[in-house]
């Protein structure tokens, strides 16, 4: 070891002598005050045997003392430790190399010193902070080019000598250290004459323009790069040595700046180190008291200085946590007006562009659809002009719209279309059964409309809440809609409620997120018609400025009011989030009734629509567009237009028990398409519309509980509707089975198995749900097994409310019976005739059971009947 040792000093230009030393004076050379350094050498100490020690020199003991002398705090000698740790300085039992330096050394009369200049470089501000990077690469740039000589004066006082040795930078805290050599004056006079021509010349930051200041480093520079420590206002000052006065601490920091308070440790607390807290007006001061005085002796106590995380008492946080009944609602009010000013406008905005489809992909696409329709049809006829066509123009046709070539469904998409040229005064209903084609008419009415929006209910209701409040922001384009933050907040409100015990009214309610939404539609609609009619004044003040009324060169632009479909409504009236209805109702009337800026369509298939809207505009009556079921003659046209292929004697046996219902007929058209016979499609139909009625009618493969009508009441519908087009409503409502009941023929309705007839405001007649249906009720009673056993159900229930009738009138009459027997009774008969009204209530009552007796007779016999018909079956 000691020949490496040899080697690698051998190769310095200085030439060394390496001699033994003893542990003593090892300790007392390596626990000076102040770091030894140099920039040629690195003294290793390597133990060896006490023996060896005596083979190189016999002068031990004076080159030893020489050597200690010669590394102080003023050498460039750095040294370092290599063995065991130095536990007790006083042991002789072996001893240690040391490289000390026999050559040339330092000139005495030279003075080494460090300058510390703040506001070089920005604060580090944590591990995440972008100028890092930036911050290293100017450093380096800044000491490669020298451009810390502008911080030096060009001249010193007369007789003395400035040297640089070394520029450092500190990035974190955004400083640098600047050490040299003075020769011809003392240290504090070179300083001086730094800060003087730094003052002077008002040398300023580039990144903050802030001035740079220079200070004296009294103490031991700590450079270090901890991620988490980040320089603060307040120092914390640890004393390792007797405690310092708060005047003591004054005057070492007071020359970095001004000093806000200055907290010494209480003395009863025991801790140690014992230290100091002094906070600075300005964090720059801060960071250059703690450069230039850690580690200093301060009248015989050595300083460390670290920072501390400013707290302040009166900070808006601590303020805030500890008034959350008023910061809360503070932050909401915050919240809302950020949400009106920034993200209404652009909700709004996107719900223009959805009513508008300004970045609509078909409507740029629509273009270019129509020419290549009309090139499609040049070619067409040229191939048909030079007689080159093999196909039969007849079967060329389009397959045309649902609504083309139906008469009565043109007739009333031209009321419609109508109805939207004029000013919005009312609401507007089209109402029709199932399948009847209402959405199609709707559509078919709009479509050259250019403003126009659809909201689908049967989408929304039945969903949860976050679902349903996501899809109908998705619906009208309500973007940002930020659906998640009703369920944030609403666990923040339930945290603080049961940490504090008072709510913090953060959670929203579904209704106000709704509400939010169709407000903003509102002002969408809104902004779309105001600007038309601030667009068609413009034009009329022209004309009549020019005062020319037959002035033809400025046509008068017409306000095309945007349109609201709510299509389903009231479709799912009992299922969850039927809430939405109402808001829908309400929302409507006040757009199109009150403001008059957009016309609003409701599509409904439940009978109680009218009422329902009805309600919301009670001053005004509703539009109403009922569609119904067109004539066999109509529908056979309406096929026939859709199948050229096929005649007419062919589709009639098809299409006259099939009914005029849209969507039966498009069926039927579809399986035709698909390669059945009209007699088949017609028959494949007819069994899925008898699957239907069992299963929604006699609730097969259903919870019983579901419905308000029993099985035996809609046998008695299919039972009348498969002899007869139509029933009396009060024939059939006044039925045993009935009993006066209209709830459940009303819940027949709502769920399309029949259709009331209403006449003077009040149902009339009662007719089958389709017109395919009154096939199916006819195929229903000739299954004999059904039949059967429907029959006895009828049986054992007329029988059972008959016997409830026979033993109220058999009590009645046994209670007439004692009345009759009684003791005064014969005279009080003698005087009222009270026998005689009891004697012919009895025989009321005799006559009113041996009817009943006689009806349960054969109701008997019919259950018996059917049972036997039963077994015959089987």
């Amino acid at each position: 070891m000691f020949g490496s040792v040899r080697a690698s000093l051998l190769n310095k230009r200085t030439v060394y002598s390496i001699q033994p030393i003893s542990t003593r004076s090892y300790y007392r050379l390596f626990s000076c005050t102040r770091a030894i350094q140099s920039d040629s050498l690195t003294a290793i100490a390597v133990p060896i045997h006490r023996k060896s020690a005596a083979a190189y020199s016999t002068n031990t003991t004076a080159e030893s003392t020489k050597g200690s002398a010669a590394i102080d705090n003023n050498s460039d000698v750095k040294h370092s430790h290599t063995g065991a740790a130095i536990d007790d300085p006083t042991e002789h039992d072996q001893d240690f190399i040391v490289a000390i330096p026999t050559g040339p050394m330092e000139n005495p009369n030279y003075h080494k010193g460090t300058v510390w200049f703040d506001n070089i470089f920005p604060f580090h501000l944590g591990l995440l902070d972008p100028r890092t990077y930036w911050v290293k690469y100017y450093s380096k740039r800044f000491i490669l080019h020298q451009r810390w000589s502008r911080l030096i004066p060009p001249w010193f006082p007369s007789g003395a000598e400035f040297q640089f040795r070394e520029a450092e930078p500190n990035l974190k805290e955004g400083g640098l250290y600047l050490k040299f050599k003075y020769k011809g004056g003392t240290i504090e006079e070179a300083i001086e004459a730094i800060q003087a021509h730094v003052h002077s010349t008002g040398i300023r930051s580039i990144f903050n323009f802030g001035r740079i200041n220079a200070f004296e480093v009294k103490g031991r520079p700590w450079v270090e790069d901890m991620v988490f420590r980040i320089p603060s206002r307040r120092l914390h000052v640890e004393f390792h040595g007797p405690d310092l006065s708060v005047e003591q601490l004054y005057r070492e920091f007071r020359s970095f700046g001004r000093i806000m308070d200055i907290t010494i440790q209480p003395s009863s607390i025991k801790d140690l180190p014992r230290f100091a807290s002094v906070e600075f007006v300005n964090k720059r001061s801060a960071t250059s008291a703690r450069n230039c005085i850690h580690g200093e002796l301060i009248d015989g106590t050595r300083v460390h200085i670290g920072y501390e995380k400013v707290k302040s008492s009166f900070s808006f946080w601590n303020w805030a946590i500890s008034n959350l009944r008023i910061s809360i609602p503070i932050l909401l009010a915050v919240t809302a007006a950020l949400s009106y000013i920034v993200f209404d406008p652009l909700r709004v905005f996107s719900i223009v562009s959805k009513l508008t489809d300004r970045f609509s992909f078909e409507k740029y696409t629509e273009t270019a659809g129509a020419m290549w329709n009309g090139a499609q049809s040049s070619i067409s006829a040229l191939i048909s002009a030079t007689g080159y066509s093999s196909m039969d123009r007849s079967k060329i046709k389009n397959v045309r719209s649902t609504n083309q070539g139906w008469d009565e469904r043109e007739t009333e998409a031209k009321r419609l279309e109508l109805h939207y040229k004029q000013a919005p005064e009312t609401l507007v209903i089209v109402h029709g059964p199932k399948g009847s084609g209402k959405s199609e008419l709707v559509r078919k009415s709009l479509e050259h409309h250019k403003k126009k929006l659809f909201i689908h209910c049967e989408d929304l209701v039945g969903q949860p809440e976050y679902v349903l409040i996501t899809r109908l922001a998705s619906q009208v384009n309500f973007f940002p809609s930020f659906g998640f933050m009703s369920q944030i907040t609403t666990f923040m409100d339930a945290i603080i409620t049961a940490t504090t015990g008072a709510k913090a009214g953060l959670g929203t309610t579904k209704e106000t997120e709704i509400r939010k939404i169709l407000d903003c539609v509102t002002k969408a609609v809104t902004d779309l018609t105001l600007d038309q009619r601030e667009a068609r004044q413009k034009v009329l003040d022209e004309l009549v400025d020019k005062n020319d009324e037959y002035n033809h060169s400025l046509s008068v632009p017409e306000i095309e009011y945007p349109v609201i479909v709510i299509d389903g409504f009231l479709g799912k009236e009992n299922a969850r989030g039927h809430f939405l209805y109402d808001m829908m109702a309400e929302w409507a009337a006040v757009t199109a009734t009150q403001y008059k800026v957009a016309h609003v369509i409701f599509i409904s298939d439940n009978p109680a629509a009218v009422r329902e809207i009805g309600k919301v505009i009670p001053t005004k009556s509703v539009e109403t567009f009922i569609l119904n079921d067109a004539t066999p003659e109509t529908a056979l046209a309406y096929v026939h237009r859709r199948l050229p292929e096929l005649d007419t004697k062919s589709l009639w046996p098809s299409i006259e028990p099939l009914g005029g219902r849209l969507h039966d007929l498009d069926l039927l058209i579809q399986k035709i398409h698909a390669g059945l016979t009209p007699t088949d499609a017609f028959d494949d139909i007819l069994h899925r519309s008898v699957t239907e009625l069992r299963k929604i009618g006699l609730n097969e493969e259903a919870d019983k509980s579901k419905h308000e009508w029993n099985d035996v009441q809609f046998w008695k519908i299919v039972q009348m509707l498969s002899k007869f087009d139509e029933v009396p409503f009060d024939h059939l409502v006044m039925h045993p089975i009935f009993k006066g009941d209209t709830q459940a023929l009303s819940q027949m309705e709502r769920n399309g198995l029949i259709t009331l007839i209403h006449s003077h405001g009040r149902p009339y007649t009662i007719r089958p749900g389709k017109p395919i249906y009154r096939s199916a009720f006819t195929l229903m009673t000739q299954d004999t097994r059904l039949v059967s056993t429907m029959g006895i159900l009828t049986a054992k229930q007329l029988i059972s409310d008959e016997e409830k009738k026979v033993r109220v009138m058999e009590e009645e009459m046994c209670q007439l019976g004692l009345l009759q027997a009684h003791d005064g009774i014969s005279t009080a008969s003698f005087w009222t005739g009270g026998s005689n009204h009891i004697q012919s209530r009895m025989d009321y009552l005799a006559s009113k059971l041996g009817d009943s007796a006689k009806k349960i007779s054969n109701w008997n016999n019919e259950e018996a009947r059917y049972r036997k018909e039963l077994k015959l079956i089987e």
